[in-house]
């Protein structure tokens, strides 16, 4: 599966348009993502910047962890404009290290472009304390003022919709109907705006 394809749909992917030289950011957008496929979870983070300057030259982002002082860097970056044509880039899949978790807090991200010029902000993380002892059955009970949503894939994990699950969507097989090239479904439980994105196992969808 493409584990970028989720959260670059949610910012809406469309073309590149932005006309500034110099490195700017103008915002940050976060979401901690909890992988239920396996008990426990995988968990990793997305960061996207909002760039005024112009996208297609950013070079890479570094993000540390203010409190901890763990750092990340990633110069392997997803660029897109969204429907609104505000330019982004940054990095969907950052994993702390073996054993260990990424940390809750106040975060430092540092945006380079290619000539040199960087620019930093900072933005938080928050999640709830017993997200990572879960398990995929618990849901949703055990995860209290959740918004449901559904994820719905090809067989190839390419991303066909991101949403609220559509009332007639109750027996699964009914999604083939709207995508009929879905492979599967997952289910999504999320918090404060998808800050915090819980993804349940795959659901296989197979013709009738």
């Amino acid at each position: 599966m493409r584990k970028t394809s989720l959260f670059v749909f949610i910012f809406s992917v469309l073309f590149f348009s932005c006309s500034q030289d110099s490195a700017q950011i103008a915002s940050a957008e976060s979401s901690v993502i909890f992988d239920y496929s396996q008990n426990p979870p995988d968990m990793r983070l997305s960061v996207f910047v909002n760039s005024e300057s112009d996208v297609r030259l950013a070079s890479k982002i570094k993000i540390v962890n203010k409190n901890s002082g763990l750092e990340w860097n990633c110069d392997e970056l997803v660029k897109f404009e969204d429907k609104n044509k505000n330019s982004w880039t940054g990095c969907a899949n950052i994993v702390a290290a073996f054993g260990m978790k990424i940390p809750a807090g106040e975060y430092v991200l540092t945006y380079f472009d290619m000539a040199g010029d960087e620019d930093e902000i900072l933005f938080s993380i928050d999640y709830p304390e017993n997200v990572l002892t879960l398990k995929s059955e618990d849901f949703p009970d055990g995860f209290d003022y959740s918004e449901k949503k559904s994820a719905i894939y090809t067989k190839d994990g390419v991303l066909l919709y991101y949403g609220e699950e559509k009332k007639e969507w109750e027996n699964r097989n009914t999604v083939l109907v709207d995508y009929k090239d879905a492979g599967f479904i997952r289910t999504c439980y999320t918090l404060k705006n998808d800050s915090v994105i819980c993804l349940m196992p795959p659901e296989n969808l197979e013709q009738q």
